[in-house]
């Protein structure tokens, strides 16, 4: 990250580089992006996919599908997210959900189809 580049800024860049209007710079919007610039990247997470992908339970990997996101924000963010998830799935052995009108946040987005969706995953481990 660039030493000047403070969480306003921050929240401007996102927007424009989206497309979309910057959202109003309020205490928790600025906390949440002071929260980011700090952040590691998710590329160096330490992720044990052999391990993961041998263990006993299920395994369910969602996202969305970003058909309502900006066009720009679909192609730049959107798309290689959801070329990751598949991927992703696949090395575990795990079942990949795709969540229409969800975006980044399908937990969020569509709260209703995620939740349903781990109640069957934690019914069918249970049963088994």
């Amino acid at each position: 990250m660039p030493a000047d580049l403070t969480p306003r800024r921050y929240l401007l860049g996102a927007a424009e580089s989206a497309g979309t209007v910057p959202l109003e710079p309020s205490p928790a919007r600025l906390r949440a992006a002071a929260t980011a610039l700090r952040a590691r990247p998710c590329w160096e997470a330490g992720i044990p996919l052999e391990h993961l992908a041998g263990a006993a339970f299920p395994r369910l990997v969602v996202s969305g599908t970003w058909e309502d996101a900006h066009p720009q924000h679909r192609q730049r963010d959107g798309v290689p997210l959801m070329m990751c998830a598949s991927l992703t799935a696949g090395r575990l052995g795990a079942a990949h959900m795709t969540v229409m009108g969800a975006a980044h946040h399908p937990h969020v987005d569509r709260a209703d189809v995620v939740n349903s969706a781990l109640e069957d995953l934690f019914a069918a481990a249970y049963a088994a």
